[in-house]
This record gives C-alpha cells, sequence and structure tokens, in this order.
C-alpha cells in the first residue's frame, strides 16, 4: 500500500512525537508497514502470507535492535 504525501507528513510529525525511541522517519514507516500487514488477515494468498513472514524474519534482527533501543529510551519514563 503506498501512502499518500499527506499520510507520510502526518506520520513524521507522529514520529517527532517519540523522537529518540526511533533512529528516522523511514524506520518509523517501515515499522508501521511490518504492523499493518500483520494485522490485516489474508487466509486466501498464502504467497503473501509467506512474503509478509519472509520479510519480518530478514529483519528479525534489527527488531530485536530496536526493542531493546526502546526499552532503554523508555526507562526515563517509568515511575513518572
Amino acid at each position: 500500500m503506498r501512502l499518500s504525501a499527506a499520510q507520510i507528513e502526518a506520520i513524521k510529525q507522529e514520529t517527532e512525537h517519540f523522537f529518540g525511541a526511533l533512529s528516522s522517519v523511514d524506520e518509523r514507516l517501515e515499522l508501521r508497514e511490518m504492523r499493518n500487514a500483520f494485522a490485516h488477515d489474508y487466509p486466501e494468498d498464502s504467497e503473501l502470507q509467506a512474503a509478509i513472514l519472509n520479510r519480518a524474519f530478514a529483519a528479525a534482527d534489527r527488531l530485536i535492535e530496536i526493542l531493546h533501543h526502546v526499552r532503554g529510551f523508555s526507562v526515563r519514563y517509568e515511575n513518572k
């Protein structure tokens, strides 16, 4: 799914809110796209399901890095 310029701008503004949690707007867009792919059910399209899983598998190491970074970032907001 392609995003419109307005949608990308809205995501950029939202990402500024999370400044520091993610390294870039592009990373935020990529994570959003992956989340959306998992959120939708495609039971009739096994090739699409396989492509989504393969993409996530290929990104697994980076996703784990992001998780650790976000955990570290969020510590400053605990117990406030």
